[in-house]
């Protein structure tokens, strides 16, 4: 596929001194409790568990894309060469919008044909990560869907109830019961050992 723009996760999401400091409490936090049941190497062997899921989880954020061009929009999210939807699939897009404890997130996400919505990666703009050229970007895209669709095959779909949560709250979901599974590791460790 030609790519006219793309969009690096790469060049969007940076490492910020308040997360790198929360996510290394968390992991000092989590050797000291598990340091008194498992005993030193058990501890190191949570915490670089914690540490290899923390840093796969930047990768793959780091390595997304979203790729606009003249057969459509391309997404990868981190694994693989990603996935192409031609203009034709594509009925509309938009600027979803969504407030955290974190500040105002905005996601341009796009409805296929069979109702399915996704959001582009690196196409984003949230007050921890900001972008002046958002609304320059969205436009760039939504000058190209309309250049390549015709008027009677856009339109916007009812939202069904899972795609009313933001990205960011399918993250904090996901984070969430990636933290219970770690907790439930380390409390049958403890147990076992115990």
């Amino acid at each position: 596929m030609y790519v006219e723009r793309e969009f690096l996760g790469r060049d969007r999401y940076r490492i910020s001194w308040p997360n790198a400091t929360g996510a290394l409490a968390f992991v000092a936090l989590e050797m000291v409790v598990t340091l008194l049941r498992l005993g030193f190497v058990g501890s190191c062997w949570v915490a670089a568990g914690t540490v290899v899921l923390i840093s796969l989880i930047l990768v793959v954020l780091r390595r997304s894309r979203t790729a606009v061009g003249a057969e459509g929009i391309s997404i990868s999210w981190g694994f693989g060469r990603g996935r192409t939807y031609p203009w034709a699939d594509i009925r509309w897009v938009e600027v979803r919008e969504t407030q955290s404890r974190t500040g105002r997130a905005q996601t341009v996400r796009i409805t296929l044909a069979d109702s399915r919505r996704r959001s582009l990666p690196a196409v984003q703009n949230s007050t921890m990560y900001p972008d002046r050229d958002f609304e320059l970007n969205v436009a760039r895209i939504m000058t190209r869907w309309r250049a390549n669709t015709t008027e009677e095959s856009r339109y916007r779909p009812p939202e069904k109830r899972y795609q009313r949560l933001s990205p960011n709250a399918w993250g904090y979901i996901i984070g969430g019961v990636i933290l219970v599974v770690v907790l439930l590791v380390t409390v049958i460790a403890i147990l076992v050992t115990g």
